[in-house]
C-alpha cells in the first residue's frame, strides 16, 4: 500500500503539471519490479518527450559553448535540502520536506525560456536539479572543459544548503555581453527573479558565497569522477 500511495501521488502531481503546461502524455509503461543487486529502486514514473525546433539556429545547448559568457540565474535559491541528493550522500537518509513546487511559476519560466531562445538572447541553459547549483554548473562545464567563477549571496542560508539545495524553477543561463541587459529586462518583464552571478572561463570551477570561496575545483578532474560514477556504483 505504501508503494501504491507513492505512485498515485506522483501521477496526480504529473497530471496537474500536464494540465498547467498543456503537455499531452500519449502512452506509458509502469513497472513495479526494478531492482539492482536485490535492492528495489524508488517508485519512479518517467515521461519521455520529443520536441520540435523549427529553426536549428535558435537551438540552445546545455553546456558552456565558449569563454566570456555571463552566467545568469533565473529563479531564487532557497536552500531547500529535503529529499536531496546531498542530504542522502551526507547522512545516508532520504528525509525532510520536498521542495515547494509552483507549477504556474514553472509555466512562466518555460514560456520565458522559449521566447528567449526565439530572440537568441541565450547561448546555453541548464536546469537546477540533483545536486543543486554546484552540480549544475559543473555539468555545464564538462563538455568543453570551460571553467567558471560565480558569486552568490547567502541571504542567511548555510553554504552547503545554498549550493546543493534542490529548489525548483531555477535555470542557469549563459548569455553574451551584448544580450545581457536585454535578457535581464525581459525576465523582469515576465515577473521572474534574475541575477547575473559570474562568467565562464579558465579551467576551474569557482563558487563564492558572500565573497568566500566555498568551491574551487579543476573541471577535468571532476569530469573524470562524474563520468565514471555509474561504473563505480555498480562495481
Amino acid at each position: 500500500p505504501d508503494i501504491m500511495y507513492q505512485f498515485v501521488k506522483a501521477i496526480e502531481g504529473m497530471s496537474e503539471a500536464c494540465r498547467v503546461l498543456n503537455t499531452p502524455v500519449v502512452s506509458g509503461n509502469v513497472s513495479f519490479y526494478n531492482e539492482t543487486k536485490g535492492v528495489g529502486i524508488f517508485p519512479t514514473p518517467t515521461i519521455g518527450m520529443v520536441g520540435l525546433v523549427e529553426d536549428i539556429d535558435k537551438r540552445v545547448v546545455s553546456h558552456f559553448p565558449e569563454e566570456g559568457l555571463n552566467i545568469v540565474v533565473v529563479g531564487k535559491l532557497t536552500g531547500e535540502i529535503g529529499g536531496s541528493e546531498y542530504l542522502k550522500v551526507k547522512t545516508g537518509k532520504i528525509v525532510g520536506r520536498c521542495p515547494d513546487i509552483d507549477v504556474e511559476e514553472t509555466k512562466k519560466l518555460v514560456d520565458f525560456l522559449v521566447e528567449s531562445a526565439d530572440k537568441k538572447l541565450v547561448k546555453c541553459a541548464n536546469d537546477l536539479s540533483e545536486g543543486g547549483i554546484a552540480v549544475s554548473l559543473f555539468e555545464m562545464a564538462f563538455k568543453n572543459g570551460i571553467g567558471f567563477e560565480v558569486s552568490l549571496n547567502s541571504n542567511g542560508i548555510r553554504d552547503d544548503f545554498l549550493i546543493f539545495g534542490e529548489s525548483q524553477n531555477i535555470v542557469i543561463l549563459g548569455v553574451s555581453e551584448d544580450s545581457l541587459s536585454d535578457l535581464i529586462d525581459f525576465a523582469k518583464e515576465r515577473g521572474l527573479e534574475v541575477t547575473a552571478v559570474g562568467k565562464t572561463g579558465g579551467k576551474r570551477g569557482i563558487i563564492k558565497v558572500d565573497d568566500r570561496i566555498v568551491v574551487k575545483e579543476d573541471v577535468e578532474e571532476l569530469k573524470e569522477v562524474w563520468s565514471k560514477s555509474i561504473e563505480k556504483a555498480l562495481d
